[in-house]
C-alpha cells in the first residue's frame, strides 16, 4: 500500500490523525509507504514511517495547479519502487497527491477515503 497526503507531518485534523493510526509509527495497523511534506515547525516530531518529500507550488486551480501536480510527482517518483505497490489509498483526495500518484502508477488498483467536506471542495475546484 502507498499513501500520500500533500500535507506538512504535523498538519492538524482527523483525517491526519487517522492516517497515522492506520499507517505510521513503530507498529502501522497496515503496512506501507506514507509520505508528507515536512513539518511547518522544525521542532515538530515526524512520526515513524512518514517519508518526507519537498514540492513547492501547492494550489488548487488551473495551470498552477498541474505544474504542483508534475511537480510533486517528480518528488514522488525516486521513492516508489512500483513493483511492490499493491494499492494506492487516496486519503481525504490529497488534491495533488492523488493526481501525482495516478500518473505514476496508472494501473495499481486504488482506494479513496473522502469526507463529504472533501467532495464540495472538489466540486468548487475542478481540476
Amino acid at each position: 500500500m502507498i499513501m500520500a497526503l500533500d500535507l506538512s507531518a504535523d498538519s492538524p485534523g482527523g483525517s491526519v490523525e487517522l492516517l497515522h493510526d492506520l499507517y505510521s509509527g513503530t507498529s502501522p495497523l497496515i503496512a506501507g509507504q506514507v509520505f508528507m511534506f515536512p513539518p511547518k515547525s522544525p521542532d515538530k516530531q515526524i512520526p515513524a514511517g512518514v517519508q518526507l518529500v519537498k514540492a513547492r507550488g501547492k494550489c488548487v486551480n488551473g495551470l498552477p495547479f498541474w505544474s504542483y501536480v508534475k511537480t510533486l510527482r517528480r518528488a514522488l517518483a525516486p521513492h516508489l519502487d512500483s513493483g511492490g505497490v499493491a494499492a494506492v489509498h487516496f486519503q481525504n483526495l490529497a488534491f495533488g497527491g492523488a493526481p501525482a500518484l495516478i500518473e505514476l502508477l496508472p494501473k495499481h488498483p486504488r482506494l479513496a477515503l473522502v469526507h463529504g467536506t472533501g467532495l464540495l471542495f472538489a466540486a468548487r475546484h475542478r481540476p
